[in-house]
């Protein structure tokens, strides 16, 4: 067993020149980090002085079976919680066990002299400080269950304003009660927009506004749900307006309660009904997501990563996970100048519980450093970059699968070394690679053949068009 001096648990919160304190009289130190490090970042970490040094992530100590069993484990211990307490627990829990597990596995190879760790984003402050760790610049946990903590929530959400909508089709209304931007209404659709205070009875109006329209079905969206009282109807529907892999864990869904949930594809349909779910059917007012042929797309010039977000919904997602795209396509810029590199950031990543605070700022810090004229971050909307995009990779995404409606090419570029979310989609024919090394390969053979992949495309195109037809189609 290594004798280590110094074991730091942190995320990228922690200002690395805040570290420089604790190397006075160590020679050598272990990082576990949440995320991913940038070259940049190892940079000035080997720039404090240590003699020697490691990082490490969850992704590095922990497999995908052990990580599911983590899921599975909390989420039947959680059985009696009430929806509003599911989602916290659920996420405080995870990441308790993740880390607990990931220091059983660090103490199978080292011994340290001093712990410290930076909680948040991953690093659950609750087991660091039970093995009695020093906390650098403790924040919130997602779990935080201090009574400020519980105060502040209550007051903001009393104090938040709700959209309202009443969608109609034919003879039937939906009350939406939420945001519903991410859904695609049908050409001609009524909709009737207006918004309420919570502090008003924002509640109890979506219940009057339900009464006048007399037939009005309660309905949020599954990214929109913001009040947990809803749930008191048992015909509550929730849409779904992003992707949800057949493949997740049970993880977070029982925070739904009885609801009924309105799915636009089989895919989505699956992860719902195999954990008892009552699900229906998009309505007709849902455009369905028809899938185009490639059509001579030519060479590939631009390249866009689309990049999923992280938090603690599951234990199967790690922040690290996304980063490792960011670093594999800054290096793909070094290898193939003659492409444009793209990357394009989740806009809901600086949430301080997902990516943290300064994610994005943290890839733009990375991209400059890289100095290269290929490669960038994206600062257009998403339709200009669907438009001048030639090829779009992506680990798992809704906007992935937007880019194959559109016609465009997608690769699911799966670096975790875990299962893909995008199984169901590769299983279509979907091209998809596992590794750095296999992205270059796939991009030097399909530079070398332009229409290399595209009837691959092409073919698990037709292959999700007629099974969403008969999906749609089945009773």
């Amino acid at each position: 067993m290594e004798a280590i001096d110094l074991l730091i648990a942190f995320n990228q919160n922690l200002p690395i020149d805040a570290i420089r304190p604790l190397t006075s009289g160590r020679r050598n130190a272990v990082f576990l980090s949440s995320h991913q490090v940038f070259p940049n970042e190892r940079e000035a970490i080997a720039a404090l002085g240590f003699q020697d040094f490691q990082i490490l992530t969850f992704s590095d100590l922990l497999t995908d079976a052990e990580l599911e069993a983590i899921d599975n484990r909390v989420s039947s211990s959680l059985g009696h919680a009430a929806p509003q307490d599911f989602i916290p627990m659920f996420s405080e829990n995870i990441n308790y066990e993740k880390n607990a597990l990931a220091y059983s596995r660090l103490l199978d190879r080292y011994s340290f002299l001093e712990v410290y760790a930076c909680g948040g984003l991953g690093i659950s402050a609750r087991f660091w400080k039970e093995k009695g760790a020093h906390l650098l610049g403790e924040l919130p946990t997602t779990g935080s269950w201090g009574i400020m903590d519980r105060l502040r929530a209550k007051a903001n959400h009393l104090m938040s304003v709700v959209p309202v909508h009443v969608v109609r089709s034919g003879t039937t209304a939906y009350l939406f009660y939420g945001p519903v931007r991410r859904l695609r209404f049908v050409e001609g659709t009524q909709v009737e927009s207006g918004a309420v205070r919570v502090l008003f009875g924002g509640f109890d109006r979506f219940v009057r506004q339900r009464s006048k329209i007399g037939n009005g079905i309660p309905s949020t969206t599954i990214h929109g749900f913001t009040d947990p009282a809803l749930l008191k109807y048992r015909d509550l529907h929730i849409f779904i307006d992003g992707f949800h892999p057949p493949n997740y864990t049970r993880s977070y869904i029982d925070f739904y309660g009885d609801a009924i949930f309105v799915t636009r594809t089989m895919f989505d349909n699956q992860w719902f009904s195999q954990n008892g779910k009552r699900t229906i059917k998009l309505p007709a007012l849902i455009r369905k997501d028809v899938m185009r042929k490639l059509s001579a797309v030519g060479r590939i010039r631009t390249v866009i990563a689309l990049l999923n977000h992280a938090g603690d919904w599951s234990a199967l997602i790690n922040r690290s996970d996304t980063d490792r795209l960011v670093a594999a396509v800054a290096g793909l810029s070094e290898r193939f100048q003659q492409i444009n590199f793209i990357i394009r950031v989740h806009p809901t990543m600086v949430h301080e519980h997902h990516e943290g605070r300064n994610s994005i700022q943290r890839i733009k810090e990375y991209v400059r450093w890289m100095n290269r004229s290929n490669l960038s971050v994206s600062q257009l909307e998403l339709h200009e970059d669907f438009e001048r995009g030639d090829l779009f990779l992506s680990e798992y995404s809704q906007t992935a699968i937007d880019a194959a409606v559109m016609g465009k090419r997608i690769l699911v570029t799966n670096l975790t070394g875990r299962r893909s979310f995008m199984k169901c989609y590769e299983d279509l024919g979907f091209p998809s690679v596992t590794s750095t090394v296999e992205l270059v390969s796939w991009l030097e053979e399909q530079l070398a053949d332009p229409t290399r992949g595209d009837q691959q495309q092409n073919e698990a195109v037709d292959l999700y068009n007629r099974m969403l037809d008969d999906y749609l189609a089945a009773d």
